[in-house]
C-alpha cells in the first residue's frame, strides 16, 4: 500500500511526529501539506495527516476540506497533535469537520504535543504566559505508533 504523510506544524511539534511516524513506515513519503496537491494526492492509497491544534482549531482542516474529493477515494488516517489531548476541550477541533468527512476518515487520533515558549511568537508567547502556561513537552512517540500499527 502506498503511503504519503503528510503535516502541518506551527512551532515543530507535529513535525517531529511526521519525520517518527516516517521512521515506523520507511516506505511512505513524507511531505509538508502546503507542497501537495490534487495530483500526488491521487497517486497514494492511503494518506497520514497530521495537524497541529491551534486555538481550537486544526491547521490541516482547510487542506483535508478541499482535496476531500480525493482523499474520499483512500484510507485516511487524521492525527491532531496539542497540548490537552483528552479533555472535553479538545474535542471541537474534530467536530469542525463537516460530517461527511468525519465519517471517512479512517482512522483519528488526537496526540499529546509541545510548548516551547522559546519558539513562540511574541503574542502566542504572552497568551500562554497570562494563562499561567510554561514550556513542557508531553509528546509520546509510543503512542504514535500503536496508531500507526492500525
Amino acid at each position: 500500500m502506498k503511503t504519503l504523510i503528510v503535516y502541518r506544524s506551527k512551532y515543530g511539534c507535529t513535525k517531529q511526529y511526521a519525520e517518527w511516524a516516517k521512521e515506523e513506515m520507511a516506505s511512505a513519503d513524507l511531505a509538508d501539506i502546503r507542497s501537495v496537491n490534487a495530483n500526488q494526492l491521487a497517486s497514494y492509497d492511503r494518506i497520514i495527516i497530521l495537524s497541529c491544534v491551534y486555538i481550537g482549531r486544526m491547521s490541516a482542516t482547510g487542506f483535508i476540506t478541499r482535496h476531500w474529493p480525493t482523499l474520499s477515494q483512500k484510507k485516511v488516517f487524521l492525527i491532531a497533535v496539542g497540548m490537552e489531548p483528552d479533555t472535553k476541550d479538545s474535542k471541537p477541533s474534530f467536530q469542525l469537520l463537516p460530517e461527511e468527512i468525519r465519517n471517512g476518515i479512517s482512522a483519528y487520533i488526537k496526540l499529546p504535543g509541545k510548548m516551547d515558549l522559546d519558539k513562540m511568537g511574541f503574542f502566542d508567547r504572552l497568551i500562554i504566559k497570562k494563562m499561567g502556561g510554561k514550556t513542557e513537552d508531553k509528546t509520546d512517540r509510543e503512542k504514535l505508533k500503536v496508531f500507526l500499527e492500525q
